[in-house]
Order: structure tokens, then C-alpha cells, then sequence
């Protein structure tokens, strides 16, 4: 900040005197007329409130020679304050206060009772780049070289500003009038519009409620109805495989029909989980959890569970290609593992010889790529996009030996993108197919281990939140207790003593700033660290500064990722060697 001028201020003289070099001064600054009006009236108004209420004052003007560049005037007086300076902005008269709001960019009122009031006004400059020395020094020059008029000149200059105003305010009467004008027809024409668009919103609410009701009644039924099912549909498992079990007592054609029975049941059984999980993903009633996994358990584990399915004659292989290259990263291992049993059943069905291939590579793009190929009957180029529809199933010969629901793909479509992935499909007829599933590559990062146990409190209504730090800090001795509520979580605060809690701020009973504000207004519990996990765009300017404010805030998708980890390590390190 360059001071520029200051003069005290004492009598009516002095307030010309003060209006007129502030004038000159916001003239040299680049402000235009209008403009250095508005300041000179400003500062004239505080200066006149500094004689009248408070014996006189100092005036002084600054220079913010930096963007965004401005002209800045403080005033001090030693008069008696402002006892209410709130009312007094309100009051009728309100000492001139309310035209520094309406003149300037910025106004900042100081008053303490019996010690004076500093007001403190700032106006904005066209200026693009700092003023060098030379142009303040040229300035300072002009400000000596051209010393203000006489009192009489000053009022003939406001005499000739009030002309002009008075001249534009003629001007911009006229022409509100033609905008009054011209705004009635363009009400007449919205009024028109509007009634049309209110009618069209209600037909079109009309058919999206509906649409609703269908799609709940819809989700509602294949919930039931799936529900309903699994419980015949498993106790059918069972008894096939106990009588199975038991194949000396069984006649071969008793057997061979127990075997049919069991694969009906295994068929029904999948087709039941599948609507399931698609009812669940419509609703978004199903959550991502994200921790640490490796690719290789999971291709370990399919190679397991799928062994048992080849066919006996060797016709088909099913090689899962080395991945030890694949660095480990963060995402839901179930929703993975459950695309890619899909890919990889599709092929075992469809692939009467030859081979299937599942492989992985992280890709330049920051990408994670799953791959099944299989040399099996391909998808023809018209039904390539129709695959991945509800209940869609291509049609041909070969599902005399491969019945499927027509769920799977579109199922493996949603999760991929509940993730933030894509599936893409390649397909020649007759020469065989590659499912490849992307997904984002979320690193893991290297934990601390900490010398002690460290305790977390999580208090969250949804659980998921909890497992997933749970399995991010699994190998850094970190002992986690939960609670659904805010309510359960303060009470849990004493008896569980951690060292750090992580609060989600939407819950029933108590939300988070409700427990918030508990937690810092009891001696006992007031110095724990309180991390706000949310997924609400929170930062500290939310909170008052005077009242309770959280440690850090943490962002429930960042968390999810791991990425929010360091906020909590650096917190817990506090006092570690």
C-alpha cells in the first residue's frame, strides 16, 4: 500500500479542501468523471460526519498498486463512536453512512463508544498493471503544482455535476419509459408462453410420475418376487445335492434327473442373484467399496472357481495370463470379480473349442484393463449394442446348450460405470469375442504403521464408510469403532477414548454439526481432532469463526480412493518419534 496524501479535517473549508484533491488525486488514477464523483461525495460525506459528530479527523488516501489495483481513503476522528452502528445504518438519517455503500466498492465502518470511528472506503481503478515510480512521482508533482480552487469554484463544479446529473436522469427517465413500454408486450407474450409451458409441464409430469410408479411398482415386484424365490430355489440345491450325495442309493436314471434338476436350480439361482443386484443398482440402493486389491487374487480365485466348469474332453482352455506387472489399486473387489465371472462364463458358453483368455495391463491413460477373449461363435455387428439391454439374448442355435436371463451384461455395464469404468466389445462372427473392462486407476499409497494403537471413532449412518477405512488402515495398527447416529456417538466417546473421530455430517437423530457442537462445548472431549467426512462441497468458510470448527474436512469420494488418508496420518502422527 503507497500512501498518497492526507489533510486533517476541522472545519467546512477543510471539506472542500479534502474533496477537491480527493477529485484531483482519482482524475491522475484513472477514474472518469462519474467516478470521481462518487468519491469525492463519499469522502466528503465522512469527512462532514467527522466535524459534525466527532470534532474533526485525518484524512488519508493510499495507492494498492497491486491487482486488483484501487484507491483507498481511511478517515479517523476521536469523537464519541457510534453506540448502535447497526441501527444507525438502518435509521432514516443514518449520518450519511449508507451513501458510502451506495458510492464505493468497499466500505469498512470501525466505531468503539468514547474512542472514535475510522471509516475506511475503497474504489476499484481501470488500471492493468502497476504504476511505476515515475507516475506517482508526476502525480505528487500535480498534487503541489495545482493546488485545490477556492470554495466558490468548488461549488460551481458541483453546480455543473448536478446539471449533468440531472440532464442523464431526463435521459434515463425517457428511456425507461420505452422499456416500460416495451417490457408490458413482452409480459403479454411470456404470460401467452407461460401458459402454454405450465400446461405442457403438467402433461409432462403427469407421464413422469407414471413412468415412476411403474418403474417402483416394477422394482418393488422383482424384489419380491426374487425374494420369494430364493428360498424354494436354494432348499431345491440343497436336497438335489444331499440326494446326490447319496448316489449308491439312486437308480442311473434317478441320478442323471437329480443332475438335471440341480442345474435347473443352479440356473434359476443365478437368474434370481442377478435380478437382484439389478433391482438394487436401479434403486442405488448398492454402495462402492473401495480398498486395496490385487488382480492376481482375483485371477487366482476365478481360475478356482472355474476349473470345475470345463468341459471334460480339454476342448476348450482357460488361460489367465501373468499379471504380476499390474500394480495393486484401490477399487471394489466384489463388483470387479462379479463383471468379470460374467465375461468369463459368457465365453465358457459360447466357445465350443479353442480357448479363453483373461489378461490385464495398467494402460498409458491412467487406466486399469481387464481383458477376455474367447474363439468362440462371436456377436454379430446389429446385435453388438443390444447385448447389453435387459433380457436381451442373441438368438441362434447355440442356446439349445446356453440358457442365460439376458442380465448379466447389462448388469456388468451398470456396475462398470458405478465405478467410473466402461466395458467395450470387439467381435468378428465366427472367430470369437473380447469383453475388456477400464477402470480408473486409483494408486495405492505406501501407509504408516504407527509405534501405538491408534483409535478412530467413526460415527456415519452408512456403514460402508466405516469398512472402507477399516481396509485402508488395516496395516497401520489403528483400532476403529462405529456408530450409525450422532446421538450413539457421543455416547460412545467416553467410553471408547479416541484419538481421532471421523463425523459424517447427514445422519438421523443428531446430524454432524449438531455433534460438532457437543463435542467442543465439553471440557472432556473438545481437544479430540473432529474430521468432517462428507460428501457435501464443505470448506472452512462454512463455519463461523466465532463458534465450534472441525479439524479438517475430508471428502467422502477422496476418502473412498484413499486419497484424504494423509489429513488423518498427519493428525495421528502428533507426539509420535
Amino acid at each position: 500500500m503507497i500512501d498518497l496524501f492526507k489533510i486533517s479535517i476541522r472545519d467546512e473549508n477543510d471539506i472542500v479542501n479534502c474533496r477537491q484533491r480527493v477529485r484531483q488525486i482519482a482524475g491522475y488514477l484513472g477514474l472518469d468523471n462519474l467516478q470521481q464523483t462518487q468519491v469525492a461525495t463519499a469522502v466528503s460525506e465522512a469527512a462532514r460526519n467527522a466535524v459534525r459528530h466527532g470534532g474533526g479527523g485525518l484524512v488519508k488516501l493510499r495507492l494498492e498498486n497491486r491487482s486488483p489495483y484501487s484507491l483507498e481513503v481511511e478517515l479517523k476522528d476521536q469523537g464519541p463512536g457510534i453506540a448502535d452502528l447497526n441501527q444507525s445504518l438502518l435509521s432514516t438519517t443514518g449520518l450519511g453512512l449508507k451513501a458510502y455503500y451506495r458510492l464505493m466498492d468497499s466500505c469498512i465502518i470501525d466505531s468503539t463508544p468514547e474512542r472514535g470511528t475510522t471509516v475506511t472506503l475503497r474504489k476499484l481503478l481501470p488500471a492493468v498493471r502497476p504504476f511505476e515510480s515515475s507516475e506517482l512521482a508526476q502525480i505528487m508533482q500535480n498534487l503541489v503544482k495545482f493546488p485545490p480552487a477556492d470554495p466558490s469554484a468548488e461549488i460551481k463544479l458541483q453546480n455543473r455535476e448536478l446539471v449533468v446529473a440531472l440532464e442523464e436522469l431526463r435521459k434515463q427517465q425517457e428511456l425507461s419509459l420505452e422499456y416500460q413500454q416495451l417490457l408490458e408486450e413482452l409480459n403479454k407474450e411470456l404470460a401467452d408462453t407461460n401458459r402454454g409451458v405450465i400446461a405442457l409441464n403438467s402433461e409432462l409430469e403427469d407421464q413422469a410420475k407414471t413412468v415412476r410408479e411403474a418403474s417402483e411398482i416394477k422394482s418393488r415386484f422383482l424384489s419380491h418376487v426374487t425374494h420369494e424365490f430364493r428360498t424354494p430355489v436354494n432348499s431345491i440345491l440343497s436336497m438335489s445335492r444331499i440326494l446326490l450325495s447319496e448316489g449308491h442309493n439312486l437308480k442311473p436314471d434317478q441320478g442323471i434327473q437329480l443332475g438335471f434338476i440341480r442345474q435347473a436350480a443352479e440356473g434359476l439361482s443365478e437368474m434370481v442373484n442377478d435380478l437382484l443386484d439389478t433391482v438394487k443398482v436401479e434403486a442405488r440402493k448398492i454402495s462402492v467399496v473401495q480398498s486395496p486389491l490385487s488382480l492376481v487374487e482375483i485371477f487366482s480365485a476365478l481360475r478356482a472357481l472355474f476349473r470345475p466348469l470345463l468341459p471334460a474332453d480339454g476342448k476348450v482352455e482357460l488361460i489367465f495370463e501373468d499379471c504380476l506387472d499390474v500394480p495393486n489399486f484401490i477399487s471394489d473387489e466384489t463388483k470387479i470379480s462379479q463383471i468379470l465371472r460374467n465375461f468369463i462364463s459368457n465365453a465358457l458358453k459360447f466357445t465350443e473349442r479353442g480357448s479363453v483368455r483373461v489378461s490385464a495391463k495398467l494402460l498409458p491413460s491412467d487406466e486399469i484393463e481387464v481383458s477376455v477373449i474367447d474363439t468362440g461363435i462371436g456377436i454379430a455387428d446389429i446385435e453388438q449394442q443390444k447385448v447389453f439391454e435387459e433380457f436381451y439374448q442373441v438368438q441362434g442355435i447355440h442356446q439349445r446348450r446356453a440358457k442365460g436371463t439376458g442380465l448379466g451384461l447389462s448388469l456388468a455395464l451398470k456396475l462398470s460405470q458405478l465405478l467410473g469404468g466402461q466395458i467395450l466389445l470387439t467381435s468378428e462372427l465366427g472367430k470369437g469375442t473380447q469383453f475388456r473392462l477400464r477402470l480408473p486407476y486409483q494408486a495405492v499409497k505406501d501407509l504408516k504403521k504407527f509405534s501405538s494403537t491408534k483409535k478412530i471413532l467413526v460415527i456415519d449412518d452408512d456403514e460402508a464408510s466405516y469398512f472402507n477405512l477399516r481396509d485402508l488402515l488395516q496395516h497401520s495398527n489403528c483400532e476403529l469403532a462405529f456408530a450409525r447416529n450422532g446421538a450413539d456417538g457421543l455416547r460412545l466417546v467416553t467410553a471408547f477414548a479416541p484419538d481421532i473421530i471421523v463425523l459424517d455430517v447427514r445422519m438421523p437423530v443428531m446430524d454432524g454439526f449438531e455433534v460438532l457442537k457437543h463435542l467442543k462445548a465439553n471440557p472432556l472431549m473438545k481437544n479430540i481432532p473432529v474430521l468432517l467426512n462428507s460428501s457435501m462441497n464443505l470448506t472452512f468458510d462454512d463455519f463461523d469463526p466465532t463458534g465450534p470448527r472441525p479439524d479438517g474436512i475430508l471428502s467422502k469420494d477422496a476418502l473412498s480412493r484413499g486419497d484424504d488418508l494423509q489429513l488423518i496420518f498427519d493428525i495421528l502422527s502428533r507426539g509420535e518419534a
